[in-house]
């Protein structure tokens, strides 16, 4: 670049002219810059434009195609979400992983040497539930995912913490109670399955969650916890590294069916073999014949377990995924490079403590990681024959803002802009190769054919059914298919209504749900999309103290019972698990009791009957048809309610959408021909709180 096509190096003011400048090559995509938002996206337009690249190219292979990031171990998830996705077809490229950890590779490896640690284990809940879902554990045991979720719910139902059992938290130096353990929560599964209702036995409270079918989910789930409790006695036990050796082999043998492996978990299965045959050659060669705990053998395992021969996969005929590293300069015809942002390349290695050297001043010759990753890239480019991919997170998530890529990166833009001139004028340089992409891949930008994007359609079936159905006006522009979809389905049948809306029954709860969230509604009564996932983050921490929402559970229940005459048992809230032990939990529960008779004192003011009397419930049902429309709607509502009048109870503060809810009840109630007053009943700190409405006539319900 100093010459240009000059004999004699170039002045400042020539090297800012156009004096030697090329002009970029018309449609030329030898060098690609793509802007992505996260590195999700930078894997998703990868997949796409490599698609092309294969579409176009009949000579090109997978295998020809090199893909290199600094820290590979960063991408890996993303890597199998968007390239070993299932179910492809023809958009699947058969891909290889390299550089990762050990540990890295497949959970199963990771669950296994971490089963050496069993014997220290407190036995939480997250600890054991991760190691039910470890493929090979799952598959030993027959666990489906409909019955991961059941255990889940059951676990946390049951109040399960840590701890095998009240003997097993005194090596914690906790005191030798049941409760929040492993063995308390099973035995109220099984007093719970035995009895089917709430009860008390041998100060066990049954878990009446279990019924039917489900109690062949709770035998393979007591199968599992034995496995791994007789596991943790018999990992306790030190053998000798022989004994060890021979213990191993049956393990596996009884933990991994050879017929049931996919490709990487044989991989997995081969190197832990490798890795115990390792300890019977050590007891051999070093005649080692002392006994030896598990923690030798953990780090024995975990050790070599680690080692890159073990996960190294390099050049195996297929798309390659690995990091930047020296002596990767096999000429590829495709080379990508991703992840050039800012403050992640170059890398930065934070120094040693114990490191003379860096306190002396740099000499000739002495190793600098920011220059070695300045020639990785130079590599990577020389590598390139036929097309240099490269790609960065330039655009933040938060505020759409553009942010800046490597040094190194800025440093070749600048280089090229520096040696070449745009084909048009009017146009800069970096339009030329440079590619803004959007944050979703179902923006409707990539299944346009629009002269104004240098975007690369999309090849996602998926991604386009949605672009599709969003983009109910095309504004001038035809909506295709990706090139490798040949079939596309209409998704406007997702916004038929699934009731004929000339014949409809509506529960009023519908309705309000509607009334207070339109799209949530919606989507679960029209799409039949739902949100009641299973979203409970599970804790290993015992109860000490109740949270906001516990508190506003427990204040109902309590207020519940109340107005059926009959508090819930103490013992029963006590011994649940959701309670503190001893001294602890007995005041929370007095604070709980206190409140609810505040609650109540309160409810009979409001109400107007005399405290110390019952409040009579008395049901109420309801077939409103609204005197509008030209259907045939019909409103369906069941009620209770308190001494002759609709109440509407709040264990908590009154919001506004418990007054609107209060509001559209009391509207139906007196459209219906009952002439009801209707009170919404809170409180607020300590003190009560209600919102009241009077009694309607026909003719003002219909105006409202």
């Amino acid at each position: 670049m100093e010459y240009r096509d000059s004999q004699v190096p170039l002045t400042p003011q020539e090297l800012n002219s156009e004096q030697g400048k090329l002009v970029w090559p018309q449609d030329d995509t030898s060098i690609q810059v793509h802007i992505c938002h996260s590195r999700l996206r930078e894997l998703e337009v990868l997949k796409d434009n490599l698609l092309h690249l294969l579409a176009e190219n009949e000579g090109l292979l997978a295998s020809d195609i090199l893909v290199m990031m600094p820290d590979v171990n960063a991408y890996s998830p993303f890597i199998e979400s968007v390239f070993g996705g299932l179910h492809q077809g023809a958009k699947y490229i058969p891909y290889t992983v390299a550089d990762r950890s050990g540990h890295d590779l497949s959970p199963s490896l990771t669950a296994f040497v971490d089963m050496f640690l069993l014997p220290e284990s407190r036995f939480t809940i997250i600890e054991i539930l991760d190691l039910i879902e470890v493929p090979f554990m799952s598959r030993l045991f027959s666990f489906d995912q409909e019955d991961l979720n059941l255990i889940r719910r059951w676990v946390d139902g049951c109040q399960i913490k840590w701890g095998i059992s009240g003997p097993h938290k005194t090596k914690w130096q906790m005191p030798n109670r049941d409760m929040n353990t492993w063995q308390s929560g099973l035995k109220r599964m099984l007093l719970g399955i035995s009895v089917g209702e709430d009860a008390l036995w041998h100060d066990i409270v049954s878990f009446s969650e279990i019924e039917g079918m489900q109690a062949k989910t709770l035998g393979k789930l007591i199968d599992f916890f034995q496995f791994v409790v007789t596991l943790q006695v018999e990992l306790d036990a030190a053998k000798t590294p022989e004994q060890w050796h021979h213990y191993i082999t049956e393990l596996l043998a009884y933990s991994f069916d050879l017929d049931t492996l996919d490709e990487i978990e044989q991989n997995v299965l081969m190197a832990i073999r490798d890795v115990n045959d390792k300890l019977k050659d050590f007891s051999n060669t070093l005649r080692l014949d002392q006994k030896v705990s598990y923690k030798i053998i953990h780090r024995h395992f975990d050790t070599f377990l680690q080692e890159d021969g073990v996960t190294q996969r390099f050049l195996a005929g297929k798309l390659n995924f690995c990091s930047l590293m020296p002596m990767r300069s096999v000429p590829f015809k495709v080379v990508c490079v991703l992840g050039l942002n800012e403050g992640e390349y170059p890398r930065n290695v934070d120094p040693i403590s114990f490191d003379l050297v860096s306190l002396c001043s740099p000499k000739k010759g002495d190793r600098s990681r920011k220059w070695d990753d300045r020639y990785l890239l130079l590599e990577a480019l020389c590598s390139a024959r036929d097309v240099f991919y490269l790609s960065y997170v330039g655009i933040s998530l938060k505020n759409n803002e553009m942010v800046p890529p490597s040094v190194l990166l800025n440093e070749f833009k600048d280089y090229l802009c520096q040696s070449y001139l745009p084909t048009n004028k009017q146009q800069k340089l970096t339009d030329s190769f440079e590619y803004i992409h959007r944050l979703q891949p179902f923006d409707s930008e990539y299944y346009t054919q629009s002269t104004q994007s240098n975007l690369q359609n999309s090849y996602h079936k998926q991604w386009f059914d949605v672009a599709k159905a969003a983009h109910a006006e095309n504004n001038g522009e035809e909506l295709t298919s990706s090139p490798l979809t040949s079939d596309q389905s209409n998704l406007e049948n997702w916004f038929q209504y699934s009731a004929n809306a000339n014949d409809s029954e509506i529960n009023i709860d519908q309705f309000i749900e509607f009334c207070r969230n339109p799209i949530k509604a919606f989507y679960r009564q029209q799409l039949d999309v739902r949100y009641e996932f299973y979203t409970d983050t599970l804790t290993e921490v015992e109860n000490f103290s109740h949270n906001g929402l516990t508190k506003y559970t427990m204040n109902l229940k309590f207020i519940e019972a109340a107005l059926n005459q009959q508090l819930p048992s103490k013992t029963l809230m006590l011994q649940n698990g959701q309670f503190p032990s001893d001294e602890w939990g007995q005041r929370l529960y007095k604070n709980y009791s206190a409140n609810n008779e505040k609650y109540t004192s309160g409810l009979h003011q409001v109400v107007e009957i005399e405290e110390g009397d019952n409040i009579q419930s008395t049901p109420l049902s309801i077939e409103y048809k609204p005197a509008f429309g030209n259907g045939n709607i019909t409103l369906e509502a069941d009620y209770h309610l308190l001494a002759g009048q609709n109440v509407q109870l709040r264990a908590g503060r009154i919001r506004t959408v418990d007054i609107i809810s209060c509001w559209i009840n009391h509207l139906v109630i007196n459209a219906s021909g009952f002439e009801i007053k209707s009170v919404v009943y809170g409180i607020e700190g300590t003190s009560p709180k209600w919102h009241g409405f009077l009694h309607l006539v026909k003719r003002t319900v219909h105006r409202c």
